[in-house]
């Protein structure tokens, strides 16, 4: 979390303004439970077979990022990294846990969205929007701006 303060630093101010819009007793939710704080989808290079795309999902309940898709893509997957024997690994993941309150963040580095086959025309588009596919608060979209290394 430590590469994103500022996206960190919201996402708890948008959750607070969000409960606090639906009874602010502490236990009413955003809609569908799900607060998304916009990060970024890296500008692919040209006939690249990937690009990633990141963002912070906080929960009001336990729940799962169970799936994604965008138009810009063929597919989208959801990715970790890890060490293993000293090499960094990436691998799909079925789903993503999002324990009650706690923000998940998808970083460079960790957990992310990965774009298979993206379009040759999103980086010239800006923006995408990504149709992120949850367990309980079902499908929820999130418009991510495109962004260069």
């Amino acid at each position: 979390m430590a590469r994103y303060p500022f996206f960190a630093k919201v996402a708890a101010a948008s959750l607070a303004l969000l409960l606090a819009a639906c009874g602010g007793g502490g236990t009413s939710a955003p809609a569908q439970g799900v607060a998304i704080e916009p990060g970024f989808v890296r500008t692919p290079s040209i006939g690249a077979p990937t690009t990633a795309g990141y963002l912070i999902i906080t929960s009001a309940e336990d729940d799962r990022l169970i799936g994604a898709r965008s138009e810009a893509a063929a597919s989208v997957e959801i990715h970790t990294m890890s060490m293993d024997n000293g090499t960094m690994r990436m691998r799909p993941l079925e789903a993503l846990d999002l324990p009650a309150g706690e923000q998940v963040a998808l970083q460079p580095g960790g957990d992310h969205l990965m774009l298979m086959s993206p379009s040759d025309e999103l980086a010239e588009a800006g923006h995408t929007e990504i149709i992120l596919v949850f367990e309980k608060a079902g499908e929820i979209p999130v418009t991510l701006p495109v962004q260069r290394n």
